[in-house]
């Protein structure tokens, strides 16, 4: 059975992650909103990667649910290894948000027609708030992690 720390220090990333998640969602559905409206290639990359943020912490709430349980017949060292297997599934979740990113790319340099971006101050907003947003979630999963 899981210790009383186990299950805090479960309880606590868990708060992390779901802090991150929302977060996440909603810089990722500005920057790919707007940047898609507004042909920016720059957000859309950018909004790919807080959606990967998105994956990559709904993946880690699943694997250290997974690896918090306790010692079984079947699993008698435990279910640790469920960290590093979500740990392998946030690099593919990296490495399709980079294929896309480069087919976006190639399709804007091969195509004359493609239209130009569309900068407004809204683009400017949404990246400064990104910025600033992703520094303080940055303090604060340290801040976290250190306690």
């Amino acid at each position: 059975m899981a210790g009383r720390d186990d299950l805090e220090r479960l309880r606590a990333v868990r708060r992390v992650l779901y802090v991150a998640l929302l977060l996440n969602v909603v810089l990722s559905g500005s920057k790919l909103g707007w940047g898609y409206a507004t042909s920016t290639l720059g957000l859309v990359a950018d909004g790919y990667h807080s959606l990967l943020d998105v994956a990559a912490n709904v993946v880690a709430l699943i694997g250290v649910t997974l690896a918090a349980a306790p010692p079984d017949a079947e699993h008698q060292y435990g279910h640790r290894k469920f960290e590093v297997l979500s740990s392998m599934a946030i690099s593919l979740f990296i490495f399709a948000g980079a294929a896309e990113v480069f087919h976006e790319t190639w399709k804007r340099a091969t195509d004359p027609a493609d239209a130009a971006p569309t900068v407004t101050w809204l683009s400017f907003t949404i990246i400064g708030a990104s910025l600033v947003l992703g520094f303080l979630l940055s303090r604060f999963e340290s801040r976290r992690a250190r306690e």
